[in-house]
């Protein structure tokens, strides 16, 4: 596939206008297939944390503006999350995260859905994953966080 820097700065400039204002919803359990999938939460998945502006439980996080064929995480936010499992594993004191979802308000990121949302694999910081979190395991004692330090999605524009 090919495109032009013209065709690929008006997808992310879409990307942003759907996503600024979604929370990422950081899941332990198989990867689904598709972002719009629904999760098994009491046989597969568990909810690990939901990562809000400044980990404040309510703001929306928010993009930077696209540069080139790149959009990332705004520079000026936190993108953090108390630790809290609900769901199949919820009882583990420690899990490992496998994916996140940004999903706009309203959608919790486990139902099926085809609201815009964007799903990628998750990790710790030396992990492959796309979104990597501070540690390869999340442990929900009551006080600890989680936090994304960056996040970059790219559309390669090959003419």
């Amino acid at each position: 596939m090919r495109m032009t820097r013209g065709l690929a700065e008006p997808m992310l400039d879409a990307f942003k206008a759907e996503l600024d204002g979604s929370f990422g919803y950081v899941f332990s359990g198989p990867l689904p297939a598709g972002a719009g999938d629904a999760l098994d939460m009491v046989n597969d998945h568990t909810l690990l944390s939901i990562l809000t502006e400044s980990g404040d439980g309510t703001t929306g996080l928010t993009f930077d503006v696209p540069d080139d064929h790149s959009i990332a995480k705004n520079p000026s936010e936190s993108w953090r999350g108390l630790i809290s499992f609900s769901g199949a594993q919820a009882a583990e004191s420690s899990l490992a995260p496998t994916f996140i979802r940004w999903c706009p308000p309203g959608d919790d990121g486990q139902g099926a859905a085809d609201t815009p949302r964007l799903q990628c694999t998750a990790g710790g910081p030396n992990s492959t994953a796309v979104a990597r979190l501070a540690s390869d395991t999340l442990t929900d004692n009551g006080t600890a966080e989680t936090g994304l330090a960056g996040f970059t999605y790219s559309l390669v524009p090959l003419q």
